[in-house]
């Protein structure tokens, strides 16, 4: 079990614009229905002669979520940057990174560049996105399948302030639902047996003659798994879970098998300390929507 735990970064450039919209402006008078960027994000103007009063404040703005430029960073995975052909980002990083995540990508490769400020480059790889259950060409023509919708960088060198360059290319439109940028913490071995799945949050109605109602709403992921663990970690493994309790994180039940990680929290862990040479660690993990 891999855990990636985000850490603080800027956006220093991209090919993507800042705003969407109109930047905000405290001398404009805004009316109902207007929209303006914000510090990152979109608002939509809920009141007539609206004039001083900054987006924030949600008595007279909606806020309508992170621009195109920055939605991959805000922690949700329904929402996505989009752009045609290529998406590139420079992005300070203040401290340590050695992993990067890349979740409900839909492009053909990713590119990601690290420079130190006194060593240049340190890291410098491309990755093309694989079919997933393709394994032959009778398959790969003539079998529905998909691409692989993440890509994990683990095999970063570890480095603190640093510049991180991603370019990502497709020959149509992009679309990134998060990139987590981080440092990675290996806390055991996810044990086999593990389970997964989604929680759907579509709405189904049946009404008294019988016929049913689907609305089809986002879902998220889930996984329950244990892991084995030094029982002479145990403690700083509390430690370090307890210290992301309430951080989205990315959880990597087994970096070998695409799919195998969740973007999101766990709900409830507990170590069970059988001998004094290993312990489990029980995880119950809920993904993000």
């Amino acid at each position: 079990m891999i855990i990636i735990k985000p850490t603080d970064f800027t956006v220093d450039a991209s090919n993507i614009p800042v705003n969407d919209n109109p930047e905000y402006d405290a001398v404009t008078t805004y009316s109902t229905g207007d929209l303006v960027s914000y510090q990152d994000k979109n608002y939509e103007c809920l009141t007539d002669g609206t004039t001083g009063t900054v987006p924030s404040d949600a008595t007279k703005w909606l806020d309508l979520g992170a621009t195109n430029r920055m939605k991959l960073f805000d922690t949700k995975l329904n929402t996505s940057t989009e752009l045609q052909t290529e998406i590139t980002y420079s992005i300070s990083v203040a401290g340590l990174v050695n992993a990067i995540g890349f979740l409900n990508l839909d492009a053909e490769s990713v590119t990601i560049e690290v420079v130190d400020a006194y060593e240049g480059i340190v890291y410098s790889k491309t990755a093309y996105m694989a079919d997933i259950g393709v394994e032959d060409w009778w398959q790969h023509y003539f079998n529905d399948y998909d691409y692989d919708s993440s890509y994990l960088a683990l095999d970063l060198p570890p480095y603190a302030a640093v510049t991180v360059n991603i370019t990502i290319r497709s020959g149509g439109l992009i679309k990134c639902g998060m990139c987590v940028i981080g440092s990675q913490k290996k806390i055991g071995e996810s044990n086999y047996g593990f389970s997964t799945g989604i929680t759907d949050y579509s709405a189904k109605t049946k009404d008294v003659f019988g016929e049913t109602t689907i609305i089809e709403r986002a879902y998220s992921d889930k996984e329950s798994v244990t892991v084995e663990i030094n029982t002479s970690e145990r403690v700083s493994i509390k430690h370090f879970l307890a210290s992301i309790r309430a951080t989205p994180t990315i959880f990597v039940t087994d970096k070998n098998t695409p799919g195998s990680y969740v973007f999101g929290f766990y709900k409830d862990f507990q170590i069970v300390v059988p001998n004094s040479i290993k312990s489990i660690c029980s995880l119950e993990i809920e993904g993000m929507i």
